[in-house]
């Protein structure tokens, strides 16, 4: 099983995703990165949901 999310993607952020793996193999925790988009399609991406099937939403990686 894996920790389901969806981040904002972009110049700033993509970097960090490049660290899934190296977390996956630290911790034993899988990650799934089920949806990338920039802020404005992240935001309608997520309205547009009636139930948000994500265990984690990034909008900014500092927040991450």
């Amino acid at each position: 099983m894996a920790v389901k999310t969806a981040f904002v993607s972009g110049g700033m952020y993509d970097p960090l995703y490049a660290s899934v793996d190296q977390f996956r193999q630290q911790t034993g925790i899988a990650v799934e990165i089920a949806f990338t988009g920039d802020h404005p399609t992240l935001n309608h991406h997520l309205e547009g949901l009636a139930d948000v099937p994500y265990d984690l939403v990034s909008t900014h990686t500092k927040y991450a």
